[in-house]
Parts: structure tokens; sequence; C-alpha cells
């Protein structure tokens, strides 16, 4: 399972994935989770009336979270998902 969350405020998305992870943290069958982030800066240099322009726009932020299950009977994999479900519905 992995979730992207993208938006221009570097703090509020790492607010976001905190939350995220100690919600995922205490759920049955969940083995691990990690995060990572990234950003980057686009450069558009363009020539408008004979001058050189440099355009900087600094991307979306990202961070991605990732979540590896412990292998379980399948019927047990499938409450866990189920509860999985139902908890992010409530975030």
């Amino acid at each position: 399972v992995s979730f992207r969350l993208e938006g221009k405020d570097a703090k509020q998305l790492k607010e976001v994935a905190a939350k995220l992870k100690e919600k995922l943290n205490t759920m049955e069958g969940v083995g691990d989770v990690n995060d990572s982030m990234q950003s980057a800066t686009v450069v558009n240099n363009q020539m408008v009336n004979n001058q050189m322009v440099n355009n900087q726009m600094v991307s979306n932020q990202m961070i991605q979270v990732r979540i590896l299950m412990e292998m379980k009977p399948l019927l047990r994999t499938k409450k866990t998902v189920i509860k999985l479900h139902e908890s992010l519905s409530q975030l």
C-alpha cells in the first residue's frame, strides 16, 4: 500500500504524514511504515524581447508513505484491510 501526499506546504505535509503514520502503526497487521520526501526546482529559460528570462518554479513537495503488511492467512488479511479502510475514512 502506498500513499502519495502532494502540496506546496512541506510543514503541513509532514504533519499529515505524521498523523497518518501514527494511526497506521496502531493497526493490526501493519508491520512497517516508512516515509520519504522529495522536492524539486524547475528552471525554464526563455527569450522575451531579446532578453533571457529565468523563470524558476518550485514544484510540489511530495511525501510518500509505504506500508509493509505482515504475511497472514487470507481471511485475517481481509479483516485487516477492512479495518484499514474504516480507519482511513475517519482521517
